[in-house]
């Protein structure tokens, strides 16, 4: 403390130090969550590839997915999906057996993407998304999340969800190298 003079009150004259701020800005860690779509009916017998709709067993994978989400609070707060009609009724599914409600973004993007394409989509979803999921194809997704961990031999079987925690505040800060896996999990890991 000084006085009026700006001398120090007391009679000490050691210099006095003025508190310097040493915040520094925390790095949150946002879980991105990259789900290959469930099982789809084989190709022959429909028109088109994007036309492709879940079997049964794929509707009832997704369900669990969803379920599972929602049961370890990882459900997502905010969804883009691939326009493809596997991709949609996965998510559809998800969202049913999950009991959530919020609103998806359709992206053109995500069907036959390369992987900067996805980082593309990733980079372009709003910041206030704490929990992003992507709902798209193979071999696209294994290889995103392969390139966001820096490496390794994965593998995505449809309806497999990846979570990889990204050490970002905003999602334009995504970048291959720099995520960490927390799991990988089918339907197959967990109990029906």
């Amino acid at each position: 403390p000084e006085g009026r003079d700006g001398e120090p009150v007391g009679g000490s004259t050691a210099p006095q130090l003025k508190a310097r701020s040493t915040r520094k800005s925390i790095r949150t860690m946002k879980p991105l969550f990259l789900c290959r779509h469930a099982d789809a009916a084989s190709r022959s017998r429909h028109a088109t590839d994007h036309a492709r709709p879940l079997t049964e067993r794929g509707r009832s994978d997704a369900q669990q997915m969803g379920r599972f989400l929602t049961a370890t609070a990882q459900q997502p707060n905010h969804v883009i999906a691939s326009t493809a009609t596997r991709a949609q009724q996965t998510l559809d599914e998800a969202r049913a057996g999950g009991g959530w409600e919020q609103h998806a973004q359709d992206e053109d993007a995500l069907y036959e993407a390369s992987a900067h394409d996805v980082l593309t989509v990733i980079h372009a979803a709003p910041d206030a998304a704490d929990r992003l999921l992507l709902v798209g194809h193979n071999p696209t997704f294994t290889d995103v999340t392969t390139r966001l961990i820096g490496g390794g031999n994965l593998r995505m079987a449809t309806g497999t969800i990846a979570r990889v925690d990204l050490p970002i505040d905003e999602w334009g800060s995504a970048a291959f190298k720099r995520g960490q896996l927390r799991w990988l999990l089918g339907p197959k890991h967990l109990p029906r």
